[in-house]
């Protein structure tokens, strides 16, 4: 009776071989979408003080949030529930009406909306008075390859320095309403 034979794979080096034409080594990218984001959320925000920076506000809530194509005229989809999770780090208390005296160079942050589909990083710009801009940086599950803007209205109570409190977050895919 014969014995089986047995096959051991062996390693072959790549360095010396060279990609066929056409091929490339990285990972293909997604595709890129503009989408807009647009709702509000609420929660609760914890306060602590950062050295050389003011303030450093961690939110933590939920909102009723939409992420869609702004080329959809009319087709909106209803807002779906998120997480939302922010830092948002500023040399000043953050209130509608104190947002214009923090410092543009020191303000800044990210806001993370999560739901069952994916994820979406979104980073603060210099809070503006009342609104700050944001723009997504990171993009998960479905929502990969999405890009966009947007504005944000960001209210705290208590208005005053304290370690906690709520807040109240509108995101705007299009030019703020104007506050008279």
């Amino acid at each position: 009776m014969r014995r089986p034979q047995r096959l051991r794979p062996q390693v072959e080096k790549l360095e010396s071989l060279a990609l066929l034409s056409g091929v490339s080594a990285a990972a293909p990218s997604p595709p890129t979408m503009s989408v807009s984001v647009a709702g509000t959320a609420t929660g609760k925000y914890v306060t602590t003080k950062v050295p050389r920076i003011g303030e450093s506000y961690v939110l933590s809530g939920h909102g009723q949030v939409a992420v869609f194509d702004p080329m959809t005229v009319g087709n909106f989809p209803p807002p779906e529930r998120f997480v939302v999770k922010a830092r948002i780090e500023s040399p000043t208390v953050l209130t509608m009406s104190t947002q214009a005296a923090a410092s543009p160079s020191k303000s800044h942050g990210l806001v993370t909306l999560a739901d069952a589909q994916g994820r979406l990083t979104l980073a603060i710009d210099a809070p503006g008075e009342p609104y700050s801009h944001f723009t997504i940086v990171r993009a998960s599950g479905t929502f990969r390859g999405s890009t966009g803007s947007g504005f944000m209205a960001l209210d705290v109570t208590p208005k005053s320095v304290r370690d906690r409190g709520t807040f109240v977050m509108q995101l705007y895919w299009g030019p703020p309403p104007q506050i008279v």
